[in-house]
């Protein structure tokens, strides 16, 4: 089974739908292939999808493009390529991680294994504050790459970052940089 999307205004399909969520944007194309695993011991099927998306954004995230590649089977989902552009600098990553889409008992569990790798480039921390586990406001413009590793109950994090014009609620700086690890 495959199909393809092109040229799609998530705003006009909203509308349709009636219904809105966190991501919208210019759907350039998108292409999903679902195969049979022909293994009759794991009769899962396996995903592909590939996806790039234009003008767009993610909560307060704005992007020029976004490029998706992935797989998905047994539990397992591969980030071949993983692009975000936006006007100031970029996301990139690939790797993988155990995840279940279709179980009942929910998408991570505490041994799934994760193996991800991320770079980045001049990211916008005000763009993410939303997301930190802390109420303070973070500011800056960060480059550098992170690894996860390790299982969902106990993640390992190595991160080499450097943060220009840094600041933290009400404390401000002009550089700083360092290795993170979280184990």
């Amino acid at each position: 089974i495959s199909g393809n999307i092109q040229n799609l205004e998530l705003d006009n399909l909203y509308s349709i739908i009636g219904q809105a969520f966190r991501i919208n944007g210019l759907i350039k194309s998108v292409t999903i292939n679902i195969e049979n695993n022909n293994n009759q011991l794991n009769p899962n099927p396996i995903y592909f999808a590939t996806i790039e998306m234009k003008n767009g954004a993610i909560d307060d995230i704005q992007f020029d493009q976004l490029i998706l590649t992935a797989s998905y089977r047994n539990r397992r989902l591969l980030i071949s390529d993983f692009r975000l552009d936006t006007h100031l600098g970029n996301i990139n990553g690939d790797g993988w991680l155990n995840i279940g889409i279709s179980d009942k008992i929910g998408l991570l569990q505490n041994e799934d294994k994760l193996n991800l790798k991320f770079s980045y480039e001049n990211v916008d921390l005000d763009r993410f504050n939303r997301y930190f586990p802390w109420r303070y406001e973070s500011r800056g413009l960060m480059t550098g790459n992170i690894d996860v590793k390790g299982t969902a109950a106990k993640p390992e994090i190595i991160s080499l970052i450097d943060i220009s014009k840094p600041g933290f609620d009400k404390i401000n700086g002009e550089n700083l940089s360092g290795k993170i690890f979280y184990e």
